[in-house]
């Protein structure tokens, strides 16, 4: 994962944030865009709180991502879909 610039050396471990609602999903691999992540992941859970719905996508490690009623809809997903999360590098924080 492409990470703002910071103070570690190329493979050690920090630990980074994103919000829910900087990360979009694909239900393909985006091509020739201007974010820099764009990771695999499959959804595991999702709830929908009627004006906000949340997924809950597993990539190693769980990630929730917050999207419109509107965009579950349109992406017919379902648990076991196979998606990708677009992330741009300044949207990542990095907390250690």
């Amino acid at each position: 994962m492409l990470i703002p610039a910071i103070d570690a050396a190329p493979g050690d471990a920090v630990m980074v944030s994103v919000r829910a609602g900087d990360i979009i999903l694909s239900l393909e691999a985006p091509q020739k865009i201007s974010a820099r992540n764009i990771v695999k992941a499959v959804v595991r859970e999702i709830h929908d709180l009627g004006s906000q719905v949340l997924v809950f996508a597993d990539v190693g490690e769980r990630i929730t991502v917050e999207i419109t009623p509107g965009a579950l809809a349109d992406l017919s997903l379902r648990v076991g879909s196979d998606v990708y999360l677009v992330i741009k590098t300044n949207s990542i924080t990095v907390m250690s």
